[in-house]
C-alpha cells in the first residue's frame, strides 16, 4: 500500500486538519536522512528517509533532538499554514504557506525529496537529486493524471499507472474491476474503500511489515487514521529492516571468518604435504653415515646407494666439513623439520576447533529472531578467545606463484618466525628504516626465485609496515642465513648482511 497515491492523499487530508492555521516554527535535520517539522500548536512530525522510502512518524515535539540541529528552508519559518493539499493521482502533496511558498513532499521511492517552491524551485532537502531544482510544480499537479477506465488487463493498467500499489491492483481484481462493464462505478467503490476504511498493519512471512486499507487476515492492528498507522508502521518496518541488515552483516562476518579458517587449514595441509614429499633430512644423514668409507674430504657432491629407494642418489654436502659433521647437520635439520611438522599439525587441530566453534555460532545466529539474541553475537563472533590467541600461528600465510610466504604478525611473532619457521635458504624481506613485519619466502631447496615473486613479496613487506601509506617504499631482502638476532636485543630487532634494496608500491597480494 505505502507509498501509493491513495495513502498519500489520505495522509495529506489528515495533515490538513491537524496543522491547518498553525504556524511553522522550525524545520531542521540532524542527518542526511531525517527532517523534523515543528508547529506552533506543539505538534510536529518527522520524515525519515530509509532504504529508498520516506517514513512519517509523529512522536511528539518534546522527544525531538535538541543538539546538532541544522536549520532547513528558512524562507518559510514563522509562516502560517494555509492548507495541506494532495496532488491528483500522484505520490506527492504540498504544504501551502501564507507567503505563497509551497513545500512539496515528493514520495517517489528512492527519488523521494522535499522541495520548496515559489514560482519555481528554490531549495531541496536531499541534495543527491539536484534535478529537482529544475522540476516545475506543474509536473506534480498536472490534470493529465486522470484515470482512463479503458484497460481490461491488470498488467497494462499497472504499467500505465505505476503509482498504484500491488495490493490496490489485487483489490481491483478482487472486485472484478477489469471485467466490469461499469468500471467507473467499480472504481468509486475502490476509492471509498481506500480513503475511508480502517488501515491494517500486516506482518509478512519474511518478518517484514506492510500496510493495507483492504480487508486482510492476521492484521496486527487496525487504525481509523492513516497518521496513527504510519507512525507505528514506520517504527516496526525500520526496526525489522535494521534487524535484518545487522543479522546479515553478522552472518557475512562469520562466513568470512569461516572461509579464512578453512583457507588456513588448506594452506597448512599443503605445506605439510610439501614437507612430506621432500626428501627426509634424517634419511640423508643415514645415507652419509652408511657411506663414510667412500666419502673423501673436500667433496661437495657424493654419489651413494639409496637403500631406502633401491637406487643411486647424489647428495650435496659441505666440502669444509667431515662426513660425520655433514651427517650431524642433516640430523639437526631433521629435528627442526619434525618440530615444524608437529607444530603445523597442532595448528591444524587448533584451527579446526576454532572453525567448529564458528560454524556452531553461525547456526545459532541464523536461528536468532530478535534483537536481544542478536546482541549476544556482537562481540563473540569477531573477537578471538584467549585460547585462540594463544594457539594462533605467529604469521599470516600466503601462496605466491607456488612459493609459501610467511608474514610476521608483530615484533614477538617476527622473532618466532625467524627462529622456528625459517631456514638458511629462505629469503627474508623487510621495509627499509621503518618498523614492520618480517616476511619470509620459504625455499628449502634453494630454487631461483622469479623477479616477479620478489617484487610481489617486497610489496607485501611494504604493506605490512609503517611505510604502508607511501606511494613507493624501499624494501631490503637477503637470505635468512645473513639475518642475525643479537643477544639482549628488543623483539623484532636483527642485524642484516649482504642485503639488496628494491623500490616498490606497498600492496597486499590478496587485494
Amino acid at each position: 500500500m505505502y507509498p501509493d497515491a491513495f495513502t498519500i492523499e489520505r495522509l495529506a487530508n489528515e495533515l490538513n486538519e491537524w496543522i491547518n492555521q498553525a504556524t511553522l516554527k522550525d524545520i531542521f535535520s540532524t542527518s542526511k536522512t531525517d527532517l523534523y517539522f515543528v508547529f506552533s500548536n506543539k505538534k510536529g512530525f518527522k520524515i525519515q528517509f530509509f532504504q529508498g522510502q520516506a517514513f512519517f512518524q509523529f512522536p511528539g515535539v518534546e522527544s525531538f533532538p535538541l543538539k546538532n540541529r541544522i536549520t532547513k528552508f528558512q524562507g518559510i519559518h514563522s509562516q502560517p499554514i494555509q492548507s495541506v493539499q494532495s496532488h491528483p493521482n500522484s505520490r506527492s502533496f504540498e504544504i501551502l504557506f501564507g507567503n505563497n511558498f509551497k513545500l512539496v513532499i515528493k514520495l517517489f521511492g528512492k527519488f523521494s525529496n522535499v522541495i520548496l517552491f515559489d514560482d519555481k524551485p528554490l531549495d531541496i532537502f536531499c541534495l543527491n537529486y539536484q534535478k529537482d531544482l529544475q522540476t516545475p510544480l506543474s509536473s506534480f499537479t498536472s490534470s493529465s493524471r486522470t484515470i482512463q477506465h479503458t484497460f481490461n488487463e491488470p498488467s497494462e493498467f499497472e504499467k500505465e499507472y505505476n503509482w498504484f500499489g500491488k495490493d490496490a491492483i489485487s483489490y481491483l481484481r478482487h472486485i472484478s474491476y477489469f471485467d466490469s462493464d461499469e468500471k467507473e462505478l467499480c472504481f468509486t467503490h475502490f476509492t471509498n474503500q481506500y480513503l475511508n476504511s480502517k488501515v491494517s498493519i500486516l506482518k509478512n512471512e519474511d518478518d517484514s511489515y506492510s500496510l493495507t486499507a483492504f480487508p486482510a487476515q492476521k492484521a496486527i492492528e487496525l487504525y481509523p487514521k492513516i497518521m496513527d498507522a504510519l507512525n507505528d508502521f514506520s517504527k516496526l518496518y525500520i526496526a525489522a529492516e535494521y534487524f535484518k541488515l545487522k543479522k546479515q552483516s553478522q552472518i557475512s562476518n562469520l562466513e568470512k571468518q569461516i572461509a579464512q579458517k578453512q583457507k588456513l587449514i588448506n594452506d597448512l595441509n599443503k605445506s605439510i604435504e610439501l614437507i612430506k614429499q621432500k626428501r627426509s633430512y634424517n634419511q640423508l644423514g643415514d645415507l652419509i653415515m652408511a657411506n663414510l668409507h667412500s666419502i673423501h674430504a673436500g667433496t661437495q657432491n657424493v654419489e651413494v646407494f639409496d637403500f631406502y629407494n633401491d637406487a643411486k642418489i647424489t647428495i650435496k654436502i659441505k666440502s669444509d666439513l667431515s662426513p660425520q659433521q655433514n651427517a650431524a647437520l642433516f640430523y639437526k635439520k631433521s629435528k627442526n623439520e619434525v618440530k615444524e611438522l608437529a607444530h603445523k599439525q597442532k595448528s591444524i587441530a587448533d584451527v579446526e576447533e576454532q572453525l567448529n566453534a564458528l560454524k556452531k555460532s553461525l547456526l545459532l545466529l541464523i536461528e536468532a529472531n530478535d534483537t536481544k539474541k542478536l546482541r549476544t553475537f556482537d562481540k563473540s563472533p569477531s573477537t578471538k578467545s584467549s585460547k585462540e590467541k594463544q594457539t594462533s600461528l605467529p604469521y599470516r600465510l600466503y601462496r605466491i606463484e607456488g612459493f609459501e610466504v610467511l608474514v610476521g604478525k608483530n615484533s614477538k611473532a617476527n622473532d618466532e618466525l625467524l627462529s622456528k619457521y625459517a631456514n638458511k635458504n629462505d629469503t627474508w624481506f623487510h621495509a627499509k628504516d621503518v618498523s614492520g613485519s618480517h616476511v619470509i619466502i620459504k625455499n628449502h631447496s634453494a630454487k631461483v626465485i622469479p623477479i616477479k615473486v620478489t617484487e610481489t613479496v617486497a610489496s607485501l613487506a611494504a604493506w605490512y609496515s609503517k611505510a604502508k601509506s607511501n606511494s613507493l617504499a624501499a624494501v631490503i631482502y637477503t637470505l635468512r642465513k645473513y639475518v642475525r638476532k643479537p643477544k639482549g636485543s628488543l623483539p623484532g630487532q636483527v642485524i642484516i648482511e649482504r642485503e639488496t634494496g628494491i623500490l616498490v608500491e606497498p600492496k597486499d597480494y590478496l587485494k
